[in-house]
């Protein structure tokens, strides 16, 4: 089983393309990315010394950086309008500077990458950091629902990056199209009771969402990346089976007594928490990574992510990425070589 983890990001919703300018001036632009990039570089040889084979990466997650002032979502009658960047915009060839980066930082390291486009927080409702007078996170589900939008961000977002990941083909697990779909995806009319206004999507919309952007990602030079969704639950696995995904994910955050699924053995399991006492697993007496990690690997699962690099010091996160977790997943790979 090959073990990955989830270096999810810096600064999530702006880690590729410029930063929002209130937030980092020009002035500091230039000494603000080489830090960055320094840290980057930093943190993907720590993993790769622990043995960790593969990252996972969310590539604009909410979309914060992606259209900022009068390019920002607005909210209209209710509704969050948003359009995609022009094709001439200069936050397109950013993007790809700060993404070749990456791919090339991931090859120095041996390590491959499993890029995720999106995440689910792209559709919900906008929303204005605190302070702040130009960003809007959130807020761009329209980009997903209308299909004249959508075709035009795939084609100014992804196919790029795509072309640009072609050489680099042999660092890359899958393309992902996007993170935890189902938190985003609104409640059969007859669920009066549990009305969330996060839930901006239907499922047909949804739907056409996901077909389209695999579709991208399967035809793209005939086939040489896999494609996949990092869906929240294993039962998703099965219920989207025809959206065209090559690559089945889940991710494993078990509900009390919840066991591992089964006839699931050829999916990844693209994330699973670190933290010990995290929504424990009902099959383990031992709450630890490896103790997580034998399990998984004696069921066959090809691959693993863990649950994250990035450690908030919150003990109520999912995360626990201490001296100790670090020596437990160096220990377990040294015993696997």
């Amino acid at each position: 089983m090959n073990i990955g983890i989830n270096y999810p990001w810096q600064n999530y919703g702006w880690d590729f393309g410029d930063p929002p300018a209130e937030w980092v001036p020009a002035a500091s632009l230039g000494a603000w990315r080489e830090e960055s990039r320094q840290a980057i570089t930093a943190k993907l040889a720590e993993i790769t010394s622990l043995g960790i084979t593969a990252v996972r990466w969310f590539i604009l997650g909410d979309g914060t950086n992606y259209g900022l002032g009068p390019e920002a979502p607005r909210l209209h009658q209710g509704q969050w309008l948003f359009d995609p960047l022009p094709p001439e915009h200069p936050f397109y060839a950013q993007l790809r500077e700060d993404f070749e980066f990456l791919l090339a930082t991931c090859e120095a390291n041996g390590l491959k990458l499993l890029p995720s486009l999106i995440d689910f927080q792209w559709a919900w409702p906008g929303e204005t950091p605190p302070g702040s007078r130009t960003v809007i996170k959130c807020g761009r589900g329209q980009v997903l629902t209308d299909p004249h939008r959508r075709e035009a961000f795939l084609t100014r977002v992804l196919d790029p990056l795509l072309e640009l990941s072609y050489d680099y083909r042999d660092q890359i697990v899958a393309w992902e199209l996007i993170n935890e779909p189902e938190w985003v995806i609104s409640q059969p009319w007859y669920v009066l009771w549990n009305r969330d206004p996060k839930r901006t999507m239907s499922r047909g919309k949804m739907r056409e969402f996901l077909t389209a952007g695999l579709r991208r990602i399967n035809q793209y030079r005939g086939g040489v990346f896999r494609s996949t969704v990092g869906f929240a639950f294993a039962r998703s696995v099965r219920e989207w089976r025809s959206i065209g995904a090559t690559l089945d994910q889940f991710h494993y955050y078990p509900a009390p007594g919840e066991p591992l699924p089964t006839g699931l053995e050829s999916a990844i399991v693209g994330e699973l928490a670190t933290a010990a006492n995290f929504q424990p697993w009902p099959e383990l007496t031992e709450q630890t990574v490896v103790a997580r990690l034998r399990l998984l690997e004696s069921r066959g699962f090809p691959a693993a992510y863990l649950w994250s690099a990035t450690d908030t010091g919150d003990p109520k996160d999912a995360t626990s990425w201490t001296e100790d977790e670090q020596s437990q997943v160096a220990a377990y790979n040294r015993l696997r070589v």
